[in-house]
């Protein structure tokens, strides 16, 4: 069956396709520096080198285990980072920083951390947000490193393996049954949905707080013609 003409994506793939050579190259350290930005609390930092890694995971080119374990210990260090800034710096940044949603999000994770302990940190670090940004507020309270440390550790691990494997598997169904038809690699196509989800997610955000705004404006406005 013919290739659908769904748009032209050659240079798309051409991107994507940088992205597998330097996973190539440099093999795992791209897969550590990408988690290790990513936990310092850098949004999506990991995603380009994860999909590439997954990718080549998928190719046999890549070790699962060692990936997962490389993996790992890039989110356990970079976490410590993030948790030793929170230690000795946490105060003076959110004194910077005050009124904004990263302040309110971070003593949201506070609460969590001082009610379930470290508890906390494994499951935050099952999930893709909250692994950003859960050890910074963990070294704010000051919580003991050893704990903090495997807690990071073993659940960054669970991720790597669960993620790593999900998409491993996705790939393989994508590359035999979606491929053939449309001509886009998935990791074309996950350039696209990552896009329009970071598009719409940056739209509705700044669309909420430029209507509370006009809100604001339109309530002052109100009181100072009573007046």
């Amino acid at each position: 069956m013919n290739n659908i003409p769904f748009f032209n994506v050659e240079w798309l793939n051409y991107i994507t396709n940088v992205l597998v050579q330097i996973g190539e190259e440099y093999k795992y350290l791209n897969f550590f520096i990408g988690m290790f930005l990513e936990s310092i609390g850098i949004p999506f930092a990991s995603m380009p080198a994860f999909a590439s890694t997954s990718y080549l995971l998928s190719q046999g080119k890549f070790n699962f285990w060692l990936a997962v374990l490389i993996g790992g210990i890039g989110n356990a260090l970079g976490s410590t980072v993030s948790y030793y800034l929170g230690y000795y710096f946490g105060h003076i940044l959110r004194k910077k920083r005050q009124g904004q949603n990263v302040n309110e999000r971070e003593e949201k994770l506070q609460q969590y951390i001082k009610r379930y302990g470290t508890k906390t940190i494994f499951f935050a670090q099952l999930l893709g947000f909250t692994r950003v940004f859960i050890s910074f507020p963990a070294g704010m309270l000051k919580m003991k490193f050893g704990k903090f440390f495997l807690a990071t550790l073993t659940g960054g691990m669970i991720f790597v393996i669960y993620f790593a494997y999900g998409s491993t598997l996705l790939i393989g169904l994508y590359d035999r049954f979606v491929y053939p038809y449309i001509g886009l690699s998935i990791l074309s196509m996950g350039a696209i949905l990552g896009f329009g989800y970071a598009l719409t997610h940056f739209s509705i955000h700044y669309g909420k707080k430029a209507h509370a705004k006009i809100k604001n404006r339109l309530t002052d406005n109100g009181q100072d013609n009573q007046n």
